[in-house]
């Protein structure tokens, strides 16, 4: 390559001349170093991040209404609250959203520890479910009113997410960049 074409390249690229600097990759393009670089996102992985944003919508749409109808007479006698009890409910449903909504962005990019705080939370939606069934099935009544109907699609729903997260091919490679000993 001429030396006169190096340093115009070099210019155009920002840098000293006679120095040639790689092309920027594509914006948008993932980084070399990340964890799920190499690694294409599981499908079920996918699914429990368009779940994660879909909750994250609808929890946002719900704290906006709280927060807009905190004198709203009719929303305060349906809730039997106050105006200002009303409005940080709202609020705590927003920052619930916003927490979700980065929870499944990082998710969706193999973040490792956003997997294992998604698995405690499954595990311990698991527990409870488990312990309304147990009390329904001893012939107690449920402590948050849930139906055992409701108990059991919790449990399954918990299981799902656990088996997704961490048996689903394609899952460990995914959030630890490691190729698994089994494949």
């Amino acid at each position: 390559m001429p030396v006169d074409l190096l340093a115009r390249r070099s210019r155009a690229w920002g840098g000293r001349p006679g120095v040639a600097k790689p092309p920027r990759p594509p914006p948008g393009s993932v980084n070399a170093m990340s964890p799920a670089s190499s690694y294409r996102r599981p499908i079920g992985v996918t699914v429990i991040v368009a779940l994660m944003f879909l909750q994250a919508v609808l929890g946002a749409v719900s704290g906006l209404v709280f927060v807009l109808g905190r004198h709203n007479a009719s929303l305060l006698r349906q809730t039997d609250a106050s105006s200002s009890t009303v409005l940080g409910i709202g609020i705590a449903l927003l920052a619930i959203a916003a927490i979700t909504l980065l929870l499944a962005y990082l998710l969706a990019r193999g973040s490792n520890l956003v997997r294992w705080l998604l698995a405690v939370a499954a595990a311990a939606q698991l527990g409870a479910s488990a312990y309304e069934l147990i009390r329904f099935a001893a012939g107690r009544h449920s402590v948050g009113g849930v139906r055992p109907g409701g108990a059991i699609a919790s449990c399954v729903v918990s299981l799902v997410v656990l088996l997704i997260l961490f048996v689903e091919p394609g899952s460990r490679e995914f959030f630890t960049g490691r190729r698994s000993r089994l494949t």
